[in-house]
């Protein structure tokens, strides 16, 4: 069985307008069978870095919610959150590291719409994670038919923002039943989730509490920045030898294939994940002299 953990973001594209024009639904899979190593051994970093086990850490950490969090009510020194940005890369790095250890596979899907058209924050949200069912659909039947044995998916989907509600259960619920949306009417090619024998109901966690999602929120903020680099040219050197470790674990089809498989962007017509990625590696490819001879 897969236990899916996934999280939510956004980015701004345009300079002049600061409401969100990318909006980024992913996280990661993992065998459950593998849970409970995976949760000791995020512990485990946590530790080795000076942190309690049960300290929560997130992609921004300085987001204030994470900040707060960092307070007696909760066992823990104030003092911490202060040193959690200083070693944020490195912790960071670390935690990433443990998926290609646990062989989790990596799935990104985002729509691009410019933000003065008259959809709600909601309906934007709504498409995205509409357009990850139909990734993840697509994913379970590309196992099952190269000979993969997975007997059923759970999706763990961290608690949404203010505004989404409880809409997303009713996206799965089409998704589930029919392999359809029950808006947009659109077919999932992978038919309906329920024959691939996935969980009837999504289920809700929260980032702060939770070791695996604390990991889906790295991974999706880490494809974030790499999102915002291809498109709008920031810097690189904030993911350079972070979004390495996603490179090999994003899901591909049986061909090989990224693009429209393990990370889409929906609307983003121009926008070429595998060849944004090709690039990426040779931009932060270390340069022939600084390679150390052995």
């Amino acid at each position: 069985m897969l236990t899916g953990f996934l999280d939510d973001t956004e980015i701004v594209v345009d300079g002049d307008d600061p409401t969100p024009d990318i909006f980024i639904f992913g996280g990661f899979f993992v065998r459950q069978a593998y849970l409970v190593d995976l949760q000791r051994r995020i512990a485990e970093v946590k530790v080795a870095y000076g942190l309690p086990w049960y300290a929560p850490v997130k992609w921004n950490m300085k987001d204030k919610g994470l900040q707060e969090f960092y307070s007696p009510d909760y066992m823990l020194n104030p003092d911490l959150a202060v040193y959690l940005r200083k070693i944020s890369d490195d912790l960071r790095q670390d935690l990433l590291a443990l998926l290609e250890e646990f062989d989790a596979k990596v799935l990104i899907s985002g729509r691009y719409d410019i933000s003065r058209n008259p959809a709600t924050h909601s309906d934007y949200y709504a498409w995205a994670f509409e357009n990850l069912l139909q990734r993840v659909g697509l994913m379970a039947q590309g196992l099952r038919e190269q000979g993969g044995e997975v007997t059923g998916t759970t999706l763990v989907v961290d608690w949404p923002q203010r505004g989404i509600d409880k809409s997303l259960f009713n996206l799965y619920y089409g998704g589930y039943h029919f392999g359809r949306g029950l808006e947009s009417r659109q077919d999932y090619f992978s038919g309906p989730l329920r024959q691939y024998h996935f969980a009837e109901s999504l289920v809700h966690g929260s980032t702060l509490h939770s070791g695996p999602l604390q990991l889906a929120d790295l991974v999706v903020g880490c494809c974030r920045d790499f999102l915002a680099w291809a498109i709008k040219g920031t810097k690189i050197q904030k993911i350079q030898g972070i979004f390495d470790l996603l490179i090999p674990l994003f899901y591909r089809d049986a061909q090989g294939r990224l693009n429209g498989c393990g990370f889409k962007v929906a609307k983003a017509n121009n926008l070429d994940i595998e060849a944004k990625i090709d690039e990426f590696q040779q931009k932060t490819r270390p340069a022939p002299e600084d390679v150390i001879p052995f």
